[in-house]
């Protein structure tokens, strides 16, 4: 029996304005930047879950802390717990649609087999809980931070520092 595999990419949810909480290595507060985070996972049907990557780590600069941090992770401990659920989702979807196949279409076999219907996932809910600035040395890479932060912050691109109140978006 030949063994198909199937690469699948996905991407951690963002705010619909396309910010994308993140976490600072170093000091482990939160803020918001516009970014796109993926990875991927291979499926075969010899193996629940053959492999997967995740997207480099990001390079930058904590708005709050001010450190650099050179290929950190910069996820959440939620969004770090998504991306084993779904992997595992995709895995019980591919053994879900093989045993359908073999029971020729009983979707009873399949329940009886344990596999939910459309299972959901515990997705990342992200809410607009921080005010966005605009360091004027990256002015196209905003930033979003705690509403009751006070203090000097640092650009995510170069690590230059401005006062918050005078950049405010």
């Amino acid at each position: 029996m030949r063994d198909s595999a199937r690469a699948y990419t996905f991407a951690l949810p963002a705010e619909s304005d396309g910010f994308l909480r993140r976490e600072c290595p170093s000091c482990r507060r939160q803020f918001k930047v516009k970014a796109v985070d993926t990875f991927s996972a291979v499926l075969s049907e010899r193996a629940a879950l053959d492999e997967y990557e995740l997207s480099g780590g990001m390079t930058g600069h904590c708005p709050l802390c001010h450190e650099m941090v050179v290929r950190g992770d910069w996820r959440t401990d939620a969004q770090r717990r998504y991306i084993p659920n779904i992997r595992m989702d995709g895995t019980a979807h591919l053994y879900a649609s093989q045993l359908l196949s073999a029971s020729k279409g009983s979707r009873a076999l399949i329940e009886l087999a344990g596999f939910p219907p459309g299972a959901a996932l515990e997705t990342p809910v992200d809410t607009n809980d921080m005010d966005i600035v605009l360091p004027l040395c990256h002015e196209s890479y905003p930033l979003k931070v705690p509403s009751d932060w006070c203090e000097d912050l640092s650009c995510f691109m170069c690590g230059a520092r401005f006062s918050f109140p005078a950049i405010h978006g």
